[in-house]
């Protein structure tokens, strides 16, 4: 049988990430943001935001 951990709402921290600010200029990193954020077209997604 698992054994989960018992969950604690006090344990909650939600920590803002700005991934512009996090990676390097000239990283694959920095390049892969830069695609999926600006260059992509991913509106094909947008119905899944309504579930």
């Amino acid at each position: 049988m698992a054994r989960y951990k018992d969950y604690n709402y006090d344990q909650l921290k939600m920590i803002q990430v700005y991934y512009e600010k996090q990676t390097l200029p000239g990283s694959f990193e920095h390049y892969l943001f830069l695609l999926v954020d600006e260059e992509l077209d991913l509106s094909d997604f947008d119905h899944y935001r309504h579930l």
